[in-house]
């Protein structure tokens, strides 16, 4: 957790999510959220996903990523519930509650948008897999998506596809694409 020393008011929180393998040390240092916190009066909020029998930590996300074992680890109430504990210890705003996201974590940030839409004011996916059947994305509320993808992403490849060898042996769902993900976003 990284919080501003003191604060003038109800407080930004951002939720920054890992991705498949990584852990909340490689999110707070890909995004650089952490040093924003005192220079923009915010709190973010580093967690860590669930572990694997390979030893990877994981975000049970979308049917295709990332909980390969099929373990059923409700993340959503996990990560509504770190924003409630937030709240408890910080004078959180809650119509200015992020989740962003690399990866798995991206496809965390939209299921959060998808499950939890009245609690998050908006997330970011950064080369997240979504469903493949994004019909199963029911937002309650309008929530504000933004998805940025590389074409060259070779883990979670922007035209779709399967993950590549070596991901996980249960790593079977094919991916929707990144344009096929605005898309329904867009709808």
């Amino acid at each position: 957790v990284h919080a501003p020393k003191a604060s003038a008011g109800p407080t930004p929180l951002v939720l920054v999510l890992h991705g498949y393998g990584g852990d909340a040390r490689d999110a707070d240092g890909y995004f650089e959220l952490g040093a924003m916190a005192e220079r923009e009066g915010l709190v973010v909020v580093v967690p860590d996903g669930t572990i694997d029998s390979t030893g990877s930590r994981f975000w049970n996300a979308v049917d295709g990523c990332c909980d390969f074992e099929k373990r059923g680890v409700d993340d959503v109430a996990y990560l509504v519930g770190l924003v409630d504990d937030a709240a408890k210890r910080f004078p959180i705003d809650p119509a200015r509650v992020y989740a962003v996201g690399l990866s798995n974590g991206g496809a965390m940030a939209m299921r959060l948008a998808c499950d939890a839409s009245e609690r998050f004011a908006a997330v970011v996916s950064v080369a997240g897999p979504f469903y493949a059947d994004p019909e199963r994305c029911k937002p309650a509320v309008p929530v504000a998506v933004r998805h940025v993808h590389g074409t060259s992403d070779r883990i979670v490849p922007f035209a779709g596809g399967l993950p590549p060898p070596g991901l996980h042996p249960n790593a079977r769902v094919r991916f929707p694409g990144a344009e096929d993900v605005t898309a329904a976003w867009a709808r």
